[in-house]
């Protein structure tokens, strides 16, 4: 909810729930209520979860209005043993280096996270080192859509939508 306006949370509470009109303290509430959640959520033990695949990646979101600037966002999701998938973790990231990836990592090993079989990520070397010293006997790989679209990127742009159809039936 940072970097919304009260009208904002007003239109999208109308939205989501039919109510268009709501008070300034009720928004606050809201906002008060969803922000502990998050925590909540942010905080919860993961040592019940048996982790299978773990994917990490980090993406940049203009998050707040009136501005374009980026945030980074790291993320965690996994596929679990009983083959659900579930999201671990997301927090900020103002880049993405090793100590901010070690960080995240690091708190979601301290809340129960145990080893996962393979972890798939992009190729920031940050994230690489911040994985091998977290997990090294875990399995890791280079997340293949990244690769695909790293080596689109160099080709011209005439075979480029070639290339991607032939990608994507590989992939």
């Amino acid at each position: 909810m940072r970097g919304l306006s009260t009208q904002d949370i007003e239109d999208l509470y109308g939205e989501s729930f039919g109510e268009s009109r709501l008070s300034k303290s009720t928004v606050s509430r809201i906002t008060q209520q969803l922000n502990g959640d998050f925590e909540t959520w942010r905080k919860r033990d993961l040592s019940d979860l048996n982790v299978v695949y773990l994917f990490l990646d980090g993406q940049y979101h203009a998050a707040r209005q009136g501005t374009d600037e980026k945030e980074g966002v790291l993320s965690a999701y996994a596929i679990l043993e009983d083959g659900r998938p579930v999201l671990l973790h997301l927090d900020l990231g103002p880049r993405e280096s090793y100590d901010a990836w070690l960080s995240f990592l690091q708190d979601m090993v301290a809340r129960g996270l145990k080893d996962p079989l393979l972890v798939v990520f992009d190729g920031a070397a940050g994230l690489h080192k911040a994985v091998r010293r977290m997990w090294p006997r875990s399995f890791r790989q280079r997340c293949q859509v990244h690769k695909m679209r790293n080596i689109l990127a160099k080709l011209p742009r005439a075979m480029q939508g070639q290339m991607k159809c032939i990608s994507q039936d590989v992939i």
